[in-house]
C-alpha cells in the first residue's frame, strides 16, 4: 500500500517555515500521463499496542487542555455544466481515483496538493452531452492565499474563517494538447463552501471557450486536545481530542497517543478516531510511511506552538478508494508550562531519566 506526498509537502514544511508560501517542485511526467497526482511511498502502519492503549486509559484528572486545528490539504469541487456558443452543453467530473492506465475508476471531487502549498492537480473527464463525446485530461491550479499570514501552519485558504476572493491561473492538458486556465475564487468568511469558475477554450476548434461554475467545499476542525504529560524522554503523553467542524458540527474524537522524542520533537502513534458518521477513521503514526517522517515538531521554539501533517489511512471510509482526503495539517497551542523552563507540558516530560547512571564512590576516613 502506498500514500501519495506532494511534492513540497510538510517535511520541507517544517523546515521553511518562515517561508510562505512554499515553492513549487517538479512532478514527473510518467506520474502525469499514468494519472497519478504526486509522489508514492510505501506504507507500513503499526497496531497500536495492549501497553499502549491501556495508557490512553490513564488521563488524570488533573490532565491539560491545549487547543488543537487541522485541516484538509483536499478540496472538494463539484461536478458543473457549462453551453458554449453554439449552444452545446458540456459537463466536467474531477477525480484523483485513476487506475494505471489513467483511467478515472471513480469520480470523488477531489483536488490534490501537488506543488507546495501553491499548485493542485486532478484528473478531469470532459463530456459532450449533445455530441455524445468526451475527453479525459489533467488539470493544474494554483489556489489563491497560498501563504500562512497567522503562522499557524494552516495555509490561510483553508481557513473558514478567511474569505476568499482572487483570480489564480493554471492549465488543462487534453490529448496532449494544454491549455491555460483561468480560475475565479468566491467564498465568504465563516462559509465552508464557495464558488470556483474555471475557463478554458474547448478542445474543439470549432466552438468558443467554456466556463465551468463549482461550488468548492474546505474542510478545517478545532477544539481539545486533553493529556497528561509523559513521565520521561521515551514515554508516552496520554491524550484525546475533541474537534468540531468550523462551520458545521461534525467532530473527530479519540485518542491520540505520542511518544516524547526529545522536548521539541513527538511521535504520534497509530491510533484510531470516530467522525463523521460515526465511522472510524485510522490515523496513521508519525513513521508510518516509509522515507516520510512526519512528527509533530515545535515550530518557533519561544512559542508553545506544535505543527506537522498526518494521513487517515482511509480519508472516506465509506468508499472503495482509500487515497483521498487523507493528508490533513495540525496545529496545536499549548499555553501550559508547570516548571516555567519555557517548555510546554505537552513535551516536558515531569521527570527526565538521566542519560547516565548515578555512581557512588566511598572515600576512606582519615
Amino acid at each position: 500500500m502506498h500514500k501519495r506526498i506532494p511534492t513540497g509537502c510538510s517535511v520541507e514544511r517544517l523546515a521553511n517555515f518562515s517561508l510562505y508560501p512554499l515553492p513549487r517542485g517538479e512532478v514527473s511526467p510518467l506520474l502525469l500521463k499514468v494519472g497519478c497526482l504526486a509522489h508514492l511511498y510505501d506504507m507500513q502502519p503499526r497496531p497500536i499496542s495492549l501497553c499502549l492503549a491501556a495508557a490512553l486509559t490513564a488521563l488524570s484528572s488533573l490532565a491539560n487542555d491545549a487547543d488543537m486545528t487541522i485541516a484538509c490539504q483536499s478540496i472538494r469541487v463539484s461536478p458543473a455544466t457549462a453551453v458554449d456558443l453554439t449552444e452545446f452543453s458540456y459537463a466536467i467530473a474531477y477525480s484523483t481515483d485513476v487506475d494505471a492506465e489513467g483511467n478515472i475508476v471513480s469520480f470523488n471531487d477531489e483536488w490534490f496538493a501537488s506543488n507546495g502549498t501553491i499548485g493542485y492537480m486532478t484528473a478531469m473527464q470532459l463530456d459532450s452531452l449533445d455530441l455524445e463525446f468526451g475527453y479525459l485530461g489533467i488539470l493544474e491550479v494554483d489556489i489563491p492565499m497560498s501563504g500562512d499570514e497567522n503562522l499557524n501552519f494552516i495555509t490561510d485558504f483553508f481557513e473558514v474563517d478567511h474569505a476568499v476572493s482572487a483570480s489564480t491561473t493554471g492549465t488543462i492538458t487534453i490529448e496532449g494538447t494544454t491549455r491555460d486556465v483561468e480560475a475565479t475564487w468566491s467564498r465568504a468568511a465563516g462559509q465552508t463552501t464557495g464558488n470556483v469558475n474555471i475557463s478554458f477554450s474547448s478542445p474543439s476548434h470549432q466552438i468558443a471557450g467554456l466556463s465551468f461554475d463549482s461550488t468548492f467545499e474546505i474542510y478545517q476542525y478545532q477544539g481539545k486536545l486533553t493529556y497528561t504529560p509523559a513521565s520521561e524522554i521515551g514515554g508516552i503523553v496520554a491524550a484525546t481530542v475533541d474537534l468540531t467542524r468550523v462551520g458545521g458540527d461534525t467532530k473527530f474524537t479519540g485518542p491520540m497517543p505520542m511518544k516524547v522524542l526529545d522536548p521539541a520533537t513527538l511521535d504520534r502513534q497509530t491510533t484510531d478516531w470516530k467522525g463523521p458518521n460515526d465511522e472510524i477513521y485510522s490515523v496513521l503514526g508519525s513513521m508510518d510511511i516509509d522515507g516520510v517522517p512526519l512528527p509533530l515538531d515545535r515550530l518557533v521554539l519561544s512559542r508553545p506552538w506544535y505543527g506537522g501533517s498526518f494521513f487517515f489511512l482511509d480519508g472516506v471510509p465509506s468508499t472503495d478508494f482509500q487515497d483521498e482526503y487523507d493528508l490533513w495539517d495540525v496545529f496545536i497551542v499549548d499555553s501550559n508550562d508547570t516548571d516555567k523552563d519555557g517548555i510546554p507540558d505537552l513535551s516536558d516530560p515531569g521527570t527526565v531519566i538521566p542519560t547516565e547512571p548515578p555512581t557512588l564512590s566511598i572515600a576512606p576516613n582519615g
